[in-house]
């Protein structure tokens, strides 16, 4: 029975056919009938074998997923205590660290010993309150700190100077008659970190909780007032906002007294129920009956404060979630046998159709290359065919690795090339070919060596042979030369005779030279020794900058070029006379001249005209003649450097310069010149960065209320990096981005604070504050005063 007849008698696989076949292409049939079809059996089995694998793994996890449940009910009530629990930890910790940094201040420990204020008495006053204004920068959770004075009766905080029966009368708004209590507890108890909710001085019970410490923090002293920091309990209920408490819930905190801080219960029946006698501490979960509902509590102590919290569910809550999660794990479990018998088919029948294919297409193209391939010969299976080719491509691509790894050297000498040709312009691409070579470009300084094999009696010819020789003789140089340099080197084949070297050195110039002549001495006697052949070396100057190697390198040819005898192991280019007849000025030089000026650095054309007036003029003695050719020459240089900088035709004079000029005159004049191309250059780039800036500008302008304006944004936005855009906003403004920004969001508010129907928190929304604390702080950081202050000057008409 073939392959036919099981598709009409199926009606799922008859489904599938009709259902997915596409006009033109070829059926599942077709498919199955075509080629070799183990492939389409060993899938959906596969298929079926992996249903019923997970079927049965998933009838063992079911019981063990119940236990998980259970136990997860009890650890994300307690993930959620101890989450809450840190939070408010870290909150108070942070209360702690500002107490006793207020009470180390050394003007505050001098002030509360005053006990007759005089004028440096207030002076004093003002300082501290300058200084405590900005310990609390960026700390939200605190509602409003004060300092209090029992020696002189003030009150210091982070705005002014109070009276201490004003500042209880009109801020703390306490019942007057107990003033003597409030005063009594401040300043005749020692508190070392204490919590206070002071509802024995309010009628409906504090909102506030206050930290207090008494000061001096020294012990052997008597106690001269207390730091008291103020933050609302809603601060430490709205910690637990994501826990819902609507099915019947409580969360309970408590010091370590085990007084009660605060109590969160949306259930009606709770609020008159004592939740203490409820509650231990010894255990972290258990279980307990409150008002006939059976309660599931979770509790945690603070290792910081010792405070007790509690949280306290419906044990139904739990039940509920447990049997949700049983529902739906057997809603899946048959979901998931049911999708994977259709998951299976489809699968089965959607892989196999593109394996298919491929294989057709491979035997194909095998058919049409190998015109051997009979009719009757077996048909291949298709991922036998598959794999065939797959192996191919595998040794295809690892004869490409191979081929990539033989390219590194060519990449190697390419950069070289580039150096010693100067063909690098600017320090980011000298910086990544240093790094590639493994050179380092800073503090170190550098010669170049040219190096000529030379044979006695031999010509080395270009062929085979004479390629195949002189690659031997290199490569016996290129080890000695690694052998007594060390790997401080680097080596590049110049053309098919000569060796360029690099040799960099930290030593003082008269012992690099020394060293350099002995280890070359060296070399040139061992080659003749060992291999009968020798070197004949030219030798650049040094130079302090990797980049001005090729003028080492162009003065290492020369140099070489001069020993026409061959008598000299090692010639140095300064000690060769130089030709009086001709002047120096080769097309290199003066091409790489033009390239330093179109990119306006200053210092390498100062060095190269430096270099051009040292080589025709100080050792050189230039005919009257020969030296008005050398200035018509270098003139004609500054005209192709102005055709190439847009405008500079028309902003530079080139008729200063002269050959009836004297040659000073005439250097004068052109390094002149030089600088304004240079400066001209850097102008339209620093055009450029203007116009970026106020680009920026107005961008800032039109989106300042945006909250999350900031740094990152704007550099994504104009598509720089952050430091960049710090540095160069700071460069073109004189100011910080962030000053200016906050400048900016600060005029705003004050056009608004005009407007009597608009709140200081509307306001601060409006210009981009996310809270109108930081606004506050912001305002006053930049005015002097607060938003408020400047309203009711304006309501009395002061501007």
């Amino acid at each position: 029975m073939d392959f036919n007849d099981d598709l009409n008698n199926d009606f799922i696989f008859r489904k599938i056919q009709s259902k997915f076949a596409l006009p033109g292409e070829i059926s599942l049939y077709n498919h199955f009938n075509t080629y070799n079809d183990k492939h389409v059996k060993r899938l959906i089995l596969s298929y079926l074998c992996i249903v019923l694998i997970s079927l049965i793994m998933g009838l063992n996890m079911y019981s063990i997923g119940v236990d998980v449940v259970r136990d997860e009910i009890k650890q994300s009530n307690l993930f959620m205590l101890n989450e809450a629990k840190d939070t408010i930890d870290h909150e108070l910790k942070t209360i702690q660290s500002l107490s006793y940094q207020i009470a180390r201040n050394p003007k505050l420990n001098q002030l509360i010993k005053i006990k007759k204020p005089t004028g440096k008495f207030y002076l004093d006053a003002k300082d501290i309150i300058y200084q405590l204004s900005s310990y609390t920068t960026n700390l939200n959770f605190i509602d409003n700190y004060y300092v209090y004075l029992k020696n002189s009766d003030y009150i210091i905080t982070c705005d002014t100077l109070y009276s201490t029966p004003l500042f209880y009368k009109q801020v703390l708004e306490y019942h007057p008659d107990q003033y003597a209590d409030w005063c009594e507890l401040l300043e005749n108890h020692s508190f070392q970190g204490d919590f206070l909710s002071f509802d024995e001085f309010t009628s409906e019970g504090s909102k506030m909780i206050t930290y207090v410490q008494s000061i001096p923090l020294s012990y052997n002293e008597d106690f001269a007032g207390a730091i008291c920091i103020e933050f609302n309990k809603m601060n430490l209920i709205n910690t637990f906002s994501n826990i819902d408490l609507r099915e019947g819930g409580f969360i309970y905190i408590e010091n370590k007294y085990e007084e009660p801080i605060v109590a969160i219960v949306e259930n009606p029946d709770l609020l008159h129920t004592n939740l203490k006698s409820y509650l231990t501490s010894d255990i972290n979960y258990y279980s307990r009956d409150i008002n006939n509902e059976k309660m599931i509590i979770t509790s945690v102590t603070s290792d910081l404060n010792d405070w007790n919290y509690y949280i306290a569910l419906p044990s139904k809550v739990a039940l509920t979630k447990l049997d949700y999660y049983q529902k739906l794990y057997i809603m899946i479990m048959g979901a998931f046998i049911f999708m994977g018998i259709v998951v299976a088919t489809l699968l089965t029948y959607k892989n196999s159709k593109p394996l298919l294919m491929i294989a057709k297409q491979l035997k194909d193209f095998i058919r049409d290359d190998e015109n051997n391939i009979s009719k009757d010969q077996d048909k291949p299976d298709a991922l036998d065919l598959i794999g065939s080719s797959v192996e191919q491509l595998i040794s295809q691509n690892t004869n490409l690795q191979k081929n990539l790894k033989k390219q590194k050297p060519f990449l190697y000498a390419a950069y070289l090339d580039k150096l010693l040709k100067g063909l690098i312009y600017n320090r980011t691409e000298l910086d990544a070919i240093a790094n590639y070579l493994k050179v380092n470009s800073f503090d170190e300084k550098f010669l170049v060596l040219y190096v000529q094999i030379y044979k006695e009696d031999t010509i080395f010819d270009i062929d085979q042979e004479g390629i195949r020789q002189m690659a031997m003789y290199k490569a016996i140089v290129k080890n000695l030369f690694h052998c007594y340099f060390g790997e401080k080197i680097l080596i590049h084949e110049s053309d098919h005779q000569a060796l360029g070297i690099i040799i960099s050195s930290n030593e003082e110039i008269k012992i690099f030279i020394e060293e350099t002549e002995q280890k070359i001495e060296a070399i040139n006697y061992e080659l003749m020794q060992e291999y009968s052949f020798k070197i004949i070396v030219g030798g650049g100057d040094i130079y302090y900058d990797l980049m001005n190697t090729w003028q080492s390198y162009e003065q290492a040819s020369e140099a070489i070029n001069y020993n026409i005898v061959k008598d000299h192991v090692l010639i140095w280019y300064s000690t060769i006379p130089k030709n009086s007849d001709t002047y120096y000025y080769p097309l290199d030089l003066e091409q790489h001249f033009i390239n330093f000026v179109r990119l306006g650095d200053r210092k390498q054309v100062r060095a190269i005209l430096q270099r051009i007036y040292d080589e025709n003029f100080l050792q050189r003695s230039l005919s009257l003649s020969m030296t008005k050719y050398f200035i018509s020459d270098l003139k004609s240089s500054m005209v192709k450097m102005a055709s190439m900088i847009p405008n500079a035709v028309e902003l530079i004079d080139f008729t200063k310069i002269d050959k009836n000029n004297s040659i000073k005159e005439n250097f004068e004049i052109v390094e002149d010149l030089c600088m304004k191309l240079c400066d001209l250059v850097h102008s339209r780039t620093k055009n450029q960065r203007n116009q970026l800036i106020s680009t920026i500008q107005t961008y800032i302008n039109d989106n300042y209320m945006d909250s999350n304006l900031g740094l990152n944004k704007i550099a994504n936005k104009f598509n720089i990096s952050e430091g960049y855009f710090s540095q160069l906003f700071k460069e073109e403004t004189g100011v910080n981005f962030v000053d200016y920004l906050e400048k900016i969001r600060i005029n705003q508010s004050l056009e608004l604070l005009k407007d009597e129907t608009l709140s200081i928190n509307s306001i601060s929304g409006m210009v981009g504050y996310n809270s109108a604390q930081s606004f506050r702080r912001a305002f006053k950081r930049v005015c002097g005063t607060s938003p408020t202050g400047v309203r009711n000057n304006y309501r009395a008409g002061i501007k």
